[in-house]
């Protein structure tokens, strides 16, 4: 039986003299030789050649929690020193499926880890279960038994839905205050939101399952971005899928189309005038206001009504032939009787110079109800 302060050279056992060391080829003498015992530094002697390190302890359950970073799942493990014992110098951590074989977790210096899980099995619909043991060790190596396990049931992370890859928009088509939306359809999705920016707030939001996807492979809408867009006002434009929050990025617009609002409700009135024939005329008289902006395209499509004492209806379409906004319309009312009430109202509308297009329409205007003056 050999003494444990003796050292075995490859041809037999030896007691080393003070501050001598066997460096695997020859002894050699060194001035000390010290070893770490978690807390200070000890010198060793031939009488005293392996100091006994305390344990450090065992280390409490340690706490678990669910991290979900860049579409991958991981385990986020965190622990306590050991309430006793000796100074840690490292930790190891074993951690496996419940259901499943231990995998070693690697070492760590600090009280945390943060372990992948790949491929996790999302078999149930609470997800699988995971436990992790942690171990302390001091400079020697030594350690205490394994933590008590720390458990953790992981939850499939909800998918995110991604945002349409490209949006453009465009003036054409549509009723006069829209624009053309196109973007791109996001796999297994219908329904979309177009949300409206103007000066850094949300003026329009549509939800739509937008027209046919077009050859070019874009779903489409015609969106308007206000009620009442007005030349050189610039909106911003972006979509996603409905009830998702990955927006796709904001494609800016300037309107540029006819900028016309509604014209103001028209006014009726009548006037009878005196031919040379000396006939009493039955003319009408219609004024509305003018939008006020885009002077260069208000033109206007009037539609009137008249209703006589007697039941008989007459109406009328007549177009203004430059941008004033009055007319007189002769023959307004089919043989007006003297002393009978004759009803007149009417609707004015913007146009374009060709009165092919409508832009806005006003409200009616108030009933006028004169009496036919003989």
């Amino acid at each position: 039986m050999t003494n444990s302060a003796q050292v075995h050279d490859g041809a037999d056992w030896r007691t080393p003299v003070a501050y001598e060391v066997f460096d695997g080829t020859a002894w050699k003498r060194v001035a000390k030789k010290e070893v770490h015992d978690g807390t200070k530094w000890i010198e060793v002697f031939a009488d005293n050649p392996t100091p006994v390190l305390e344990k450090p302890g065992r280390v409490p359950a340690p706490r678990l929690s669910q991290v979900n970073q860049d579409s991958k799942v991981y385990i986020k493990a965190e622990w306590e020193a050991p309430p006793s014992g000796g100074k840690p110098d490292r930790y190891t951590i074993r951690w496996g499926h419940a259901k499943g074989s231990w995998i070693d977790g690697g070492e760590s210096i600090v009280r945390t880890k943060l372990i992948l899980v790949e491929s996790p099995l999302w078999d149930h619909a609470e997800g699988p279960k995971y436990q992790l043991r942690v171990r302390a060790h001091n400079a020697s190596g030594q350690a205490d038994a394994e933590s008590p396990d720390g458990w953790i049931t992981l939850v499939k992370p909800v998918e995110k839905i991604p945002a349409p890859a490209e949006v453009q928009v465009w003036r054409e088509g549509g009723e006069w205050n829209e624009v053309h939306v196109f973007w791109t359809p996001v796999t297994g999705h219908e329904d979309y939101t177009i949300r409206v920016w103007h000066q850094g707030k949300v003026v329009n939001t549509v939800d739509t399952t937008g027209l046919p996807v077009n050859d070019a492979g874009y779903r489409q809408q015609y969106v308007a971005p206000v009620p009442t867009p007005q030349w050189g006002q610039v909106f911003d434009y972006e979509v996603s899928v409905k009830g998702a929050d990955s927006w796709s990025g904001r494609v800016e617009h300037k309107w540029a189309g006819y900028s016309v609002g509604a014209p103001g409700k028209p006014k009726v009135s009548i006037r009878q005038v005196w031919w040379p024939e000396e006939e009493k005329g039955n003319h009408l008289d219609i004024e509305w206001a003018a939008p006020g902006t885009d002077p260069d395209h208000a033109f206007y499509r009037v539609e009137w009504f008249a209703t006589g004492s007697n039941g008989t209806q007459t109406s009328g379409t007549i177009n203004t032939t430059s941008t004033k906004t009055s007319l007189h319309l002769t023959d307004a009312v089919v043989g007006p009787v003297k002393g009978s009430n004759v009803s007149f109202k009417a609707l004015a509308h913007s146009t374009n110079e060709d009165h092919s297009e409508d832009f806005a329409t006003s409200v009616e205007s108030d009933m006028t109800t004169p009496t036919w003056l003989a």
